[in-house]
């Protein structure tokens, strides 16, 4: 009687990570707005951004700043300034896996400032 032997192989790898991503947006603020959020995997996360300011004031422009969601609240990862009149792409890089999401302000005249831009992420 013949014996056989069969040879059974588990490979365990570790668990996937979260694919790279990015999507478009847009607004239109007074002062502030905060965007969806995404998770991402560690790496650097770009924000680009352009806006025309309301009146020709380009001097004035906005800010953004990127956040990671922890277990109180969210926690800023740094703030950028972007001027007005083209477009502009600020990195942040050495991010942590987590989920994230940004916060666009700018100073508040009482004007009205329309924005578009993407993210791209880990």
């Amino acid at each position: 009687m013949a014996l056989l032997v069969l040879c059974v192989s588990l490979v365990l790898g570790a668990a996937p990570a979260h694919a790279a991503g990015s999507f478009t947006w847009n607004a239109s603020i007074k002062v502030s707005v905060t965007s969806r959020e995404w998770t991402q995997s560690a790496g650097t996360t770009k924000i680009k951004a352009s806006a025309i300011c309301p009146g020709g004031n380009y001097q004035k422009g906005y800010s953004i700043t990127l956040q990671r969601k922890n277990w109180n609240g969210w926690e800023s990862k740094g703030r950028k300034s972007y001027v007005c009149g083209g477009a502009q792409t600020s990195s942040w890089t050495g991010m942590e896996r987590g989920t994230f999401r940004f916060y666009l302000s700018r100073p508040n005249d009482g004007a009205t400032l329309n924005l578009s831009g993407s993210v791209t992420y880990p």
